[in-house]
């Protein structure tokens, strides 16, 4: 899933900071990608310890709706 992690990396600031527990969040994005083009969510679940982030996972969907928080 580089391609996702990379989206949400390249924007600096992903449009939604969630967090999930102490020291874990998931930093998503919508971003649209391949061809022919489709929207998609795209997330990347980071721990923060002491002064460093290391990524857990990066995932993608197209299911804005399930994960997206603010929308019903």
């Amino acid at each position: 899933m580089s391609e996702a992690a990379y989206r949400v990396g390249q924007a600096r600031a992903p449009e939604q900071v969630i967090p999930l527990r102490s020291g874990r969040f998931v930093a998503q994005a919508i971003c649209e990608m391949d061809r022919p083009t489709r929207v998609y969510l795209v997330g990347v679940v980071i721990d923060v310890r002491d002064d460093r982030a290391e990524v857990v996972t990066a995932y993608r969907s197209t299911g804005i709706a399930r994960y997206w928080r603010g929308v019903s």
